[in-house]
């Protein structure tokens, strides 16, 4: 079928419709929604409806495009798998969701951070690390969000994999896969934008890279009881609401002074987390002195910053993990060894491939970890 840039489409397994804004490629366009955004969607998906709107005037015909002009191998179609839901969906606040979607109790678990996550939930809860598992997105957080979802496929690209619009306080179904295919789910990218009717402030976009070890879905340990399905799964951050950097407002320009010569600005890249502490080419040294992490800690009490440090810890090694580095030295001090207790135990809990040692002596003394992450 051919289609035009400015064609009017509806969606054909969902409410809605928009404009075709480009074409992507010989299987996909862009649609164009009423809010604003942009929605990649196969061609399959769509269907044309015929109108002589202002938009379709507006580009013209030489945005043309068919289907065979895009070389390229024809690709065998399999059946989807069926899509399996879990038997008892979690209770939370009343919403019209479709049937993927389900709301959670804004509660959710003891010391559970408020954020995005990633959830894999074995199929059978007696045997944990055999047979299928449920994919979900759960936003667990008070903002609706619009996510995009792509998952890595090959050294070089990526394969849009879901989108949806995802209320406060609800989980989507991704994805049902068999054991052997957790590989498909190693390493993705998660888009999200962050959207309230009253809000303070307005939340920068969200991109989370993620890479999971597949190992990690078979060790019943990292299977953890999660409320939200009244079930054992593993729960993967994506990304935290207390950490999403604000939009700053721009100030209204300025003219420039007839004697200054007009110089254009570059934008500065926003440096990640684990940037700020890198030492060499993928590794990190990252001090997890309190003094080094905040300029005033006179009033808080030890179990206060043991909390603070763990807490920067866990986004130090998380951006790290992202950012597909190779080596993080955590700095804990000799103190009591209570910080160094924690850090191990999370990482045997967690991350039970990892490779960890004191780093140099002849450097940090007995005051560091060294952590290998690895490929």
């Amino acid at each position: 079928m051919k289609y035009v840039v400015g064609d009017k489409v509806k969606f054909l397994n969902q409410e809605g419709g928009g404009i075709i804004s480009k074409i992507v490629s010989p299987d996909m366009v862009n649609v164009a929604i009423e809010d604003g955004f942009e929605i990649p969607t196969l061609i399959r998906d769509l269907v044309r409806i015929e109108d002589d709107s202002p938009a379709g005037r507006y580009f013209g015909a030489h945005y043309q495009v068919e289907v065979s002009d895009f070389p390229h191998t024809p690709k065998k179609r399999t059946a989807p798998t069926p899509v399996k839901q879990p038997p008892t969906p979690a209770t939370g606040p009343s919403r019209a969701v479709s049937s993927r979607k389900h709301s959670i109790s804004s509660t959710g678990e003891p010391g559970l951070r408020k954020g995005l996550y990633l959830a894999f939930v074995p199929d059978d809860q007696k045997s944990l690390i055999s047979g299928g598992i449920n994919i979900y997105l759960i936003n667990f957080s008070g903002y609706d969000l619009l996510f995009s979802l792509f998952l890595k496929e090959s050294k070089v690209g990526y394969a849009g994999k879901d989108y949806a619009v995802l209320d406060a306080y609800t989980r989507i179904h991704l994805d049902y896969i068999a054991r052997e295919e957790i590989n498909n789910w190693s390493a993705g990218i998660v888009q999200a934008l962050f959207y309230k009717s009253h809000q303070d402030q307005v939340l920068s976009p969200l991109t989370a890279a993620f890479r999971i070890q597949g190992v990690r879905l078979y060790k019943e340990d990292n299977y953890q009881p999660v409320g939200f399905f009244n079930q054992r799964a593993f729960l993967f951050l994506l990304g935290e609401i207390a950490h999403q950097a604000a939009v700053t407002p721009e100030q209204k320009d300025q003219p420039e002074p007839p004697e200054k010569k007009m110089v254009v600005s570059q934008p500065v890249r926003k440096r990640e987390l684990i940037e700020k502490h890198a030492i060499a080419k993928d590794i990190a040294e990252v001090d997890l002195h309190i003094s080094a992490l905040k300029s005033d800690f006179s009033a808080m009490t030890n179990t206060e910053i043991l909390h603070f440090q763990m807490e920067y810890f866990h986004r130090s090694l998380d951006n790290a993990i992202a950012k597909a580095y190779r080596k993080v030295i955590f700095i804990h001090g000799i103190g009591n060894g209570v910080l160094r207790d924690a850090i191990i135990d999370y990482l045997k809990r967690n991350f039970p491939d990892f490779v960890y040692r004191n780093a140099s002596f002849q450097t940090y003394g007995y005051g560091a970890l060294e952590v290998e992450l690895p490929d």
